[in-house]
């Protein structure tokens, strides 16, 4: 999560861990503001991380503008699901 001089990486994420019964998430919150590294308009992004009774870590990902002037080219990267092994067993979503 990178990007211009100050990239996602190096922002103040707001973080909501929720403990569940087969599986803990961490959801991690941004809004980066109009004029934020220069891009234009107000965006919204959330990252959720699930991790599993079985030992998978599933990463997913939303990016959302508020008006059209703030919709950004954002190149998303697919992420694979690793399980306990360290090995990637498949695509988030199932798919790969």
């Amino acid at each position: 999560m990178h990007g211009g001089n100050k990239g996602f990486d190096a922002k103040l994420w707001t973080a909501t861990p929720i403990e569940g019964i087969c599986e803990d998430r961490l959801i991690l919150k941004l809004v980066s503001v109009d004029g934020d590294e220069n891009y234009p308009g107000t965006l919204s992004v959330m990252v959720t991380y699930t991790f599993t009774d079985d030992g998978d870590l599933i990463v997913d990902g939303l990016a959302a503008a508020k008006d059209d002037e703030a919709a950004r080219d954002i190149g998303a990267q697919r992420h694979r699901r690793v399980g306990d092994d360290g090995h990637g067993t498949r695509g988030v979503g199932g798919v790969g």
